[in-house]
């Protein structure tokens, strides 16, 4: 329909990428035997918050939502007479819930935050049929 809604999921789908873009490793803590031990401990708490190592699973699960996601797009937009006719004649779609279970720590909002991370920024979208510009959102 247009090569920036085309085109907006081409850096999502490789697991390097993906990698290389939610990483998280803050700058080393210096000094902390200098400061108080309370604020050492709250200096180091804040540096290793931040940290974000993903694991094969996030990395796996973060492609497949983002490649679900540009399929979805290219459905949505693959033509701009589709796309508005959905508008006047909603299709039957199913939307399948994705649930991430596990204890306590082990990282799914983490991983949650690293897939906002990934998909998309918002884009302008300009259609014919509207006056002015629609903003486009990835959402989770």
């Amino acid at each position: 329909m247009n090569e920036s809604i085309g085109s907006r999921f081409d850096d999502c789908l490789d697991i390097e990428a993906i990698r290389q873009r939610i990483t998280v490793r803050p700058d080393p803590v210096r000094d902390l035997a200098s400061q108080d031990a309370l604020v050492a401990a709250q200096i180091l708490f804040e540096a290793l918050e931040q940290i974000y190592l993903p694991n094969d699973f996030s990395l796996s699960f973060i492609k497949e939502m983002s490649a679900k996601a540009a399929l979805h797009s290219q459905w949505l937009f693959s033509s701009q007479v589709d796309y508005i006719s959905r508008f006047y004649t909603p299709p039957d779609v199913e939307v399948q819930p994705v649930c991430l279970t596990g204890l306590a720590g082990v990282g799914k909002s983490q991983t949650i935050a690293a897939l906002r991370k990934v998909l998309p920024a918002p884009i302008d979208f300009a259609c014919d049929h509207f006056h002015g510009n629609l903003k486009l959102i990835s959402h989770w």
